[in-house]
């Protein structure tokens, strides 16, 4: 085993007994996590090597790198790129549209409600979610009332133009991009087909809400810069129209460079395209590009020289600009007010209120009367009963952050006192919120997927459904419950669990980095952002698991490329360094030559 494989093999061991374990942190107290973690740890260590070995004995009896082309080509045409992009996109929509007949319009739910109310003026508009989304939300309602006199047909129209086509539209340019870099249609297809048939894929792009217009424009960025960066080659019909015979070769070169000059400020205007939109639906996507720029430019550090890295700096920049002048600069200019900052401190108010819980339960109490006093002056008539340990809305929604504001220093000062006090407190209060990410059916709040929020208002809107296969409905409907409990779960819903990406997510990334593989690592870098953002949110659902969920088919692409596209070692190598170590020790040369 190659140095690179211990490592990738170490790290996977590593990272998915961790995600296996995790919703034992629930527990308080570290000592049934690690003994969970111990046999996971062991379970994959051998279950990576048992695949490791069979790999290499299938390897040596069938030579497999012989039979590549079964998974990639070496060229395409323009018609068989079309033919795939517009066969992934009909067989995305083709998949869904059974879901969308089913909760026809769509299911109302979500912020929806919220945002309409915005629209209308019945609540103050604020950035607590994305103006843009709520505008187009809002507008199309109110088009579907001014055109059918129902403003159930802006609904349909927003559900099937902008969360059904646009997703279908971002996978088939994802799946377009990896058949130009030389994987095989049958692969492109088929993981397209088992992301759209998840019932959870089909209950979510017909759910209302701003995350599932988020995940294909995050796709669409990761893919844009993929394309800049690591560029296909072009189709054997696109270089023949580039250059032809009867042209002296002065002019073929003249007319190749202001092509690819024209190719490289169209895929950078791309990435800024895709880069704003994703910060203008939904308010981490700016700290996805700050972060995401950051570490990316070491990654390309000794490459800045290179035109096409200029040109994606460049993009970042803008992106950077563009991103904070329309979700904060417009949105202050337009009246409309800045979210607070209560998003950002949710976990660090979810583990006070628990902790705050706790202590009121126990007799031995281990927060001092004053800090007691201190913590509770956050919020506005909070009681311990009122805490839900998988959800910090509740106690959020009562947290004062104008005192946060007066006095950050005092909050977070008395934050780690609690925490350093009661430290398996406060990681049983983290693990609470994120256990779901891991294990669907810890996911108390899966049914929301399939259900309508705020009915009062929407009543008062008109809002309502009409299902043309209620059936069909009801059967996604009981699945939604069925996926957040572990008795009545079925094992083949188990394959759908959106924990599943988690581990093809952290593979890759580990790829990455004992392989050295820029082309992965730029991949999978926004995702693991976005991740990791994710795990710091006050809730865990599965429409916020959709924008990773949802990649699967192209990280799975990009990791098939990456390892495909590896040279072996070659025997020189080895020999060259037998060589090396033999003039290094000539006694130990002589030795053997006497032999």
């Amino acid at each position: 085993m190659s140095k690179s494989m211990r490592g990738l093999w170490i790290w996977t061991s590593l990272f998915f007994s961790l995600f296996a374990s995790w919703p034992k942190l629930m527990e308080y107290g570290l000592s049934p996590f690690f003994k969970s973690y111990v046999l996971w740890l062991l379970f994959y260590s051998l279950l990576f090597l048992a695949i490791a070995f069979l790999f290499t004995v299938l390897n040596r009896k069938f030579n497999l790198r012989s039979r590549r082309s079964l998974l990639v080509h070496s060229s395409t045409t323009k018609k068989q790129e079309r033919f795939l992009f517009w066969s992934v996109l009909l067989l995305m929509i083709v998949t869904w549209m059974p879901a969308f007949l089913a909760f026809f319009p769509g299911t109302f739910g979500a912020d929806a409600p919220i945002q309409l109310a915005m629209y209308n003026g019945d609540l103050p508009f604020t950035t607590h979610h994305p103006w843009l989304h709520t505008l187009l939300l809002g507008s199309l309602l109110r088009l579907g009332n001014i055109l059918f006199h129902n403003p159930n047909a802006g609904t349909g129209i927003y559900i099937f133009f902008f969360q059904i086509v646009f997703c279908a539209y971002a996978i088939a340019k994802a799946m377009l991009y990896l058949y130009r870099k030389g994987l095989n249609a049958w692969i492109l297809i088929t993981t397209s087909f088992f992301m759209a048939v998840s019932p959870f894929s089909q209950m979510l792009v017909c759910y209302t809400t701003k995350d599932i217009m988020f995940a294909p424009a995050l796709l669409l960025f990761i893919v844009s810069i993929c394309s800049l960066l690591f560029p296909p080659k072009p189709s054997e019909s696109a270089r023949a129209d580039l250059s032809s015979p009867a042209e002296n070769p002065k002019a073929v070169r003249e007319k190749d460079r202001s092509a690819a000059s024209s190719s490289l400020l169209k895929k950078t205007a791309e990435i800024i395209g895709w880069g704003v939109l994703m910060c203008l639906l939904r308010n981490q996507g700016l700290y996805l590009a700050i972060l995401g720029l950051i570490l990316l430019f070491f990654v390309y550090l000794k490459d800045r020289k290179k035109r096409i890295v200029q040109l994606f700096m460049i993009s970042q920049v803008s992106i950077l600009v563009l991103g904070w002048l329309l979700t904060s600069l417009v949105p202050s200019i337009a009246g409309i007010k800045i979210n607070n900052p209560r998003e950002m401190l949710a976990l660090p108010i979810h583990q006070l209120a628990f902790e705050l819980n706790r202590n009121d339960q126990i007799e031995e109490k281990f927060i001092s009367k004053e800090d007691e006093a201190l913590a509770y002056s956050y919020f506005d008539g909070f009681t311990p009963d009122q805490l839900d340990p998988f959800s910090a809305d509740s106690s959020k929604d009562l947290f004062y952050n104008e005192k946060f504001s007066e006095n950050p220093g005092q909050f977070i000062s008395l934050y780690l006192r609690v925490l350093t006090t009661d430290w398996r407190g406060a990681i049983q209060a983290a693990a609470y919120l994120t256990a779901p990410y891991f294990d669907m059916r810890y996911g108390e709040y899966n049914a929301l997927s399939v259900m309508t929020s705020y009915e009062d208002y929407a009543d008062k809107q008109h809002i309502a459904s009409y299902s043309l296969l209620p059936g069909y409905r009801d059967k996604l409907r009981g699945i939604a419950m069925q996926s957040a409990t572990f008795d009545n779960c079925p094992l083949w819903l188990r394959f759908f669990d959106p924990g599943i990406t988690l581990y093809l997510v952290i593979f890759l990334l580990g790829y990455a980095i004992f392989f050295r593989s820029k082309f992965a690592a730029t991949a999978c870098l926004y995702t693991v952002l976005y991740i990791l953002t994710m795990l710091l949110g006050p809730v865990s659902l599965l429409r916020y698991s959709f924008i990773y969920t949802y990649q699967w088919p192209f990280l799975l692409g990009v990791l098939l490329l990456s390892a495909l596209s590896r040279k072996p070692k070659k025997k020189t190598a080895r020999i060259k360094r037998t060589v090396r170590k033999s003039a290094a020790d000539p006694a130990a040369a002589a030795s053997k030559a006497a032999i």
